[in-house]
């Protein structure tokens, strides 16, 4: 079983190899590329940590119900 730390590892490597594909929406797309990820198509790579970091960064404090 992986603990915690093994898990983001390799969700990290699976977004930076293989990344997420977006159909239908360009404008996502060019925000992605504007942050510095690799945009081919309609498939985001992205670097180990963006997308944690984007979470994390992005969740207001205190917004429980």
């Amino acid at each position: 079983m992986l603990s915690g730390e093994g898990l983001e590892r390799n969700a990290d490597t699976i977004l930076r190899k293989t990344g997420m594909e977006f159909h239908g929406d360009p404008e996502i797309l060019n925000i992605f590329r504007e942050a510095g990820c690799n945009v081919q198509d309609t498939r985001v790579r992205f670097d180990p940590g963006f997308c944690r970091s984007t979470v994390r960064d992005s969740n207001p404090v205190n917004s429980w119900c």
